[in-house]
């Protein structure tokens, strides 16, 4: 793949390796690729060279391609390769190449072999379309190195249908990875594409909502009378996306993502407003609807039988002063307000989820392949669902890594000892706990505790902002460190991330200790702590608790 700047190629070329789309996607739009053909790569091209940008931004809002059209991959790699530098651009292919981690290398052309699902994103958004095991495969690959190579986000749920569309016109992966970082990070444009985090997400639900009503009142106030209660409103419009991305026909789908690419995030928030418009349009009677998001759902699901791409596109981009720099400000306003309000945080479709600092992390499903069974075994604490859900919030690096049991008080005795003698110099390690009340919690601890002595004979910190606290059971919650993704030095109150001693064990502090144990590892406190900015991980609020099984897990490396 040439890495310098070129224009688009002369006649028709693959636009995806047939090993990663299903022999339905070649049969079905098989002989659709020859309308256009190369006037309308010279003609794009040339648009594409002007100062404005208007008239290549109308001729893509025209260009009906065919699904299949082979100027489609070009059109999407010579977008994204307009957001970055050259260099930039061929860093990334090279990055990827370079790092893409041994293991999924050795696993290719193995039966049933999986790869973890990043914590940024959505279990309900995880649409492939057309893309057959090895394209998944490829898919869950490119999104594992954007997980590694962008630790700041933690929840971006478009991603992967973003990166699962990409992989339909575009051969290279190493490609689509460039192309997906540079929507992350455009450098070269003020434009912006998706946000990163969880209150990024939820503020572009309550703008969808916004413009809902101020563009179409009548239709809002339907929903305030149809639909009772706050949260089943917020509801409605936090699945905005997946109106687009996992109810839009294919077809459809791909039109709006040609767009996209080169106009930002505000087609997104057009073409949720056609959805909505067109969808109470083709209702008649919508007061006699029972399941609002339901009947919503389904309409985007059959929008062909009720208007064409085209048709859903122009009335999208008929929505006069939608300007990004407007939408950004809105979605600015709502996360200053989120933030603001705890309660807020939360969404209500997400069963078990938890107050962050700032945010969460929902809960996804890891496929059971990815842990071996044998070391599943090894834990007396954990569950197999409880065991998948504090693997996905390992880094990275640890993830794929063997994990073994270093130390269990059933075996080795309750003694902090022995806990020192058997973790040794083990780096990381992670620390489990089960009360006797039934309760699971613990910490993943990122250096040895062997540190412990650094400090000489008075107790001191040692550990880095990759350790974090969680509760396993009676729910799962993730508290990270408070310091990540902030600009600012972070304050010593904020960093006290492990300490210990002949008498006691400490991870977290300022304020308290996030979790603490005695020299016996039978008794234990667990406090609300700056570091983590926690709150106690009993379930019953009470922080003194008494320990059933306490064990240790370290990285085979």
């Amino acid at each position: 793949m040439p890495e310098s700047p070129v224009g688009f190629s002369n006649g028709p070329t693959p636009s995806a390796s047939v090993t990663s789309v299903q022999r339905e996607f070649q049969q079905k739009f098989l002989q659709s690729d020859a309308a256009g053909g190369d006037h309308d790569r010279q003609q794009l091209e040339r648009l594409l060279k002007q100062a404005s940008p208007d008239p290549a931004k109308k001729f893509i809002r025209a260009g009906d391609w065919a699904p299949n059209h082979s100027l489609r991959g070009q059109l999407w790699v010579k977008l994204c390769r307009r957001l970055t530098s050259d260099g930039d651009w061929a860093q990334s292919i090279q990055h990827y190449k370079d790092t893409l981690p041994d293991v999924y290398k050795r696993n290719e052309g193995r039966p049933g072999r999986s790869i973890p699902m990043p914590v940024f994103t959505d279990s309900t958004m995880t649409q492939t379309y057309y893309l057959n095991e090895d394209g998944r495969l490829k898919c869950q690959k490119i999104l594992t190195m954007i997980e590694a190579n962008n630790p700041q986000i933690t929840y971006a749920p478009a991603l992967y249908p973003l990166t699962a569309l990409f992989l339909h016109f575009v051969q290279d992966e190493a490609e689509v990875f460039a192309c997906i970082d540079a929507l992350i990070r455009p450098k070269k444009t003020g434009k912006f594409f998706m946000g990163d985090t969880v209150t990024s997400w939820k503020s572009a639900s309550k703008v969808m909502a916004e413009l809902v009503r101020r563009r179409m009142k009548a239709i809002y106030n339907f929903i305030l009378h149809s639909i009772e209660g706050t949260e089943r409103r917020d509801e409605l419009f936090d699945n905005w996306l997946k109106w687009i991305f996992v109810d839009l026909p294919f077809e459809t789908v791909i039109r709006v993502v040609d767009c996209y690419l080169y106009e930002g995030m505000k087609v997104l928030f057009r073409t949720g407003l056609a959805l909505m418009k067109l969808f109470f349009k083709s209702a008649g009677r919508p007061y006699s609807m029972p399941n609002l998001a339901q009947n919503l759902s389904l309409f985007c699901r059959e929008i062909q039988k009720h208007c064409s791409a085209a048709d859903l596109l122009k009335v999208g981009f008929s929505f006069p002063r939608l300007a990004q720099d407007d939408l950004l400000t809105m979605i600015r306003q709502f996360e200053v307000t989120i933030q603001a309000t705890p309660a807020a945080r939360i969404s209500p479709s997400d069963e078990g989820a938890k107050t962050y600092p700032g945010e969460y992390r929902r809960s996804i499903s890891v496929p059971a392949s990815v842990i071996p069974t044998d070391v599943i075994n090894m834990s007396r604490i954990l569950r197999e669902d409880q065991f998948y859900a504090l693997w996905q919030w390992l880094p990275l690096r640890h993830r794929i890594a063997q994990p073994t049991l270093l130390y269990t008080s059933e075996e080795h005795g309750t003694s902090l000892v022995t806990f020192f003698q058997q973790t040794g110099p083990n780096e990381p390690t992670i620390l489990l706990v089960k009360t006797r009340n039934d309760d699971v919690f613990g910490a993943f601890c990122s250096h040895s505790w062997e540190n412990r002595f650094g400090g000489g004979k008075s107790l001191s910190y040692f550990g880095t902002g990759e350790s974090f606290l969680f509760t396993l059971a009676p729910y799962q919650a993730l508290y990270s460190w408070i310091g990540l993704g902030q600009t600012s030095p972070p304050t010593s109150s904020s960093s006290l991330f492990m300490a210990a001693d002949q008498t006691s064990l400490l991870i977290g502090g300022g304020g308290g200790n996030g979790l603490r144990f005695d020299s016996t590892l039978a008794h234990g406190r667990t406090e609300p702590c700056t570091t983590f900015a926690n709150p106690c991980l009993c379930a019953n609020g009470k922080g003194d608790f008494e320990c059933s099984i306490v064990e240790a897990f370290g990285f085979m490396t």
